[in-house]
């Protein structure tokens, strides 16, 4: 999981609007709202000083937004050309899920030996945030909480390889989502993930196993 310079996971701060965040960090939220929007394209070169001058930022606060994005997959740094928005290749997005999927089901197991309640606390927070952004039809957020909800699993596993792999692919797989995933389609999948959610409340952690890989394995194809 991707950290910023001060020790902060990126997830801490996208997804918990009621948590104090730094300028930067807010920074990087716009921009990648923005990206996800349209508003950038793929491949696209961001201006920096327009940047700056849009979000009243110094040089050094839109260094370290750009940074976080960078570190989050979002954006790619080439030396002496600048900061470009990273391109996605759908074609190449099953492989990544399957991979995913694989590494999620490794750190699950790991995860479940450490799986206190206050696990299960944040575990409902991300879940009714879900809900409301459904509610509202806010893609970007929903899908970035679902993303969550995956990291709270494979942090707490402890696999570093699987760490790794997700922060290089959280960004690709929230891309693909956000392009297919439509509110009037996900009833059947939000379903599954209260499920996934009902079934770590009571610990039938095999069957929560379950559910949590059938929908990452169905995420591309609603």
């Amino acid at each position: 999981m991707s950290e910023n310079r001060n020790g902060v996971t990126w997830m801490q701060y996208v997804i918990d609007e009621w948590r104090q965040v730094s300028r930067s960090e807010q920074i990087a939220e716009a921009i990648w709202y923005r990206i996800f929007s349209g508003h950038f394209q793929e491949g696209e070169r961001l201006n920096e000083l327009q940047l700056m001058h849009e979000y009243e930022a110094d040089e050094e606060m839109m260094s370290e937004a750009l940074y976080l994005l960078q570190q989050s997959g979002v954006v790619t740094r080439a030396t002496k050309k600048g900061v470009f928005v990273r391109e996605v290749v759908l074609e190449e997005m099953n492989d990544y899920l399957e991979v995913f999927v694989w590494f999620t089901e490794a750190s699950f197991d790991r995860a479940i030996v450490k799986w206190e309640s206050s696990h299960q606390l944040v575990l409902y927070e991300y879940f009714e945030k879900m809900a409301d952004y459904l509610r509202y039809g806010d893609m970007f957020r929903y899908v970035r909480a679902f993303t969550a909800m995956a990291e709270l699993i494979v942090e707490l596993g402890g696999n570093v390889a699987a760490k790794r792999f997700f922060q290089q692919t959280t960004f690709l797989t929230n891309a693909v989502a956000q392009i297919m995933w439509k509110p009037e389609k996900l009833g059947p999948y939000h379903d599954r993930v209260r499920q996934f959610v009902q079934l770590m409340a009571s610990r039938q952690y095999e069957e929560a196993k379950h559910v949590l890989l059938s929908t990452l394995r169905t995420s591309f194809s609603l």
